[in-house]
Parts: C-alpha cells; structure tokens; sequence
C-alpha cells in the first residue's frame, strides 16, 4: 500500500492554491489534516477553495 503525507506531496504552496482541511477514513471519523498526515489511498480529503481551483485538484490522481 502506497501513501503520501501532505508535507511530502502538498505542501502549503500547492499548484492548485487549495488546502486539505481533513481526511475521512471508511468505518473511521473524519480527522483534522496536519502536515505529517498520510493519505492512503481511498481517503477521501476535504478541501477548502475556490470551486475551479478544486475542480482542478480533484482531477489530479
């Protein structure tokens, strides 16, 4: 299984000028996203910015 932390892939000057305020986890409760959080794959992050910022980061894989 592959993960990314947010402080190795992104970093607080993302390319898609948004910022991942949390992830979810299936069967786990969402947690607050901090810079050494990992994200596995299957994570679903919330994100915070403008909607065609986004839509462009959403479609990144």
């Amino acid at each position: 299984m592959i993960s990314v932390g947010l402080d190795q892939r992104f970093s607080t000057h993302l390319p898609y000028d948004v910022t991942i305020v949390g992830v979810k986890r299936e069967g786990e409760n969402f947690i607050r996203a901090v810079p050494d959080t990992l994200i596995f794959p299957n994570d679903q992050l919330v994100v915070s910015g403008r909607i065609r910022d986004i839509e462009r980061f959403s479609c990144i894989s």
